[in-house]
């Protein structure tokens, strides 16, 4: 590879597949499904985590064919089709986490341009972003990333990471963060 050449990376979808046991029973319900593309630009493009509206996903992606640290979301139909173009949140970071409160998701991300704090960003169903970014977690330690996001059906719960030894030494420690949908 010559110096200062990109080397384009894309998210796909791959497979699912569903085991549930009861009474002794097991039901396997497989979908293999054709993979289809979410991410094809030729920067380096990270996607950890998706939610679903009930008739869309939406995914956290890092990374466009700007910058590497770029934020940014996609919604996909269930059929694969991308809606719409890609989200950005003119924002820098790492992997976002999304989840969905049954009005709209909530996009959370490390940003440490803004203070090393976990920041988040409303989007509605259509993929408008809802107000500015906030900030959620208050550490000012250097983030090592968002671990989870969840909807308990009246407000979200975030969990994180951060580096408490500025020196980089081998210790983290876990925050979580209450967050509501307004």
């Amino acid at each position: 590879m010559a110096p200062g050449q990109r080397i384009g990376y894309a998210i796909y979808v791959l497979s699912l597949t569903i085991t549930l046991t009861l009474a002794g029973l097991t039901f396997n319900a497989a979908h293999a499904y054709d993979e289809f593309p979410i991410a094809t630009t030729a920067g380096r493009e990270m996607g950890v985590s998706a939610a679903f509206d009930g008739m869309n996903y939406l995914v956290g992606i890092q990374g466009d064919a700007d910058a590497p640290q770029n934020i940014t979301a996609q919604l996909v139909s269930l059929s694969g089709t991308l809606v719409g173009p890609r989200i950005s949140l003119g924002r820098t970071g790492g992997a976002p986490s999304v989840a969905f409160d049954g009005t709209n998701y909530l996009l959370i991300w490390g940003d440490e341009i803004h203070n090393n704090h976990i920041y988040g960003q409303f989007i509605s169903k259509s993929g408008t972003l809802i107000g500015p970014p906030f900030p959620i977690g208050q550490s000012g330690h250097p983030s090592l990333g968002v671990n989870a996001i969840l909807f308990d059906g009246t407000n979200y719960f975030v969990v994180w990471e951060t580096r408490s030894d500025p020196d980089g030494g081998d210790t983290a420690d876990i925050y979580g963060q209450v967050v509501t949908p307004s």
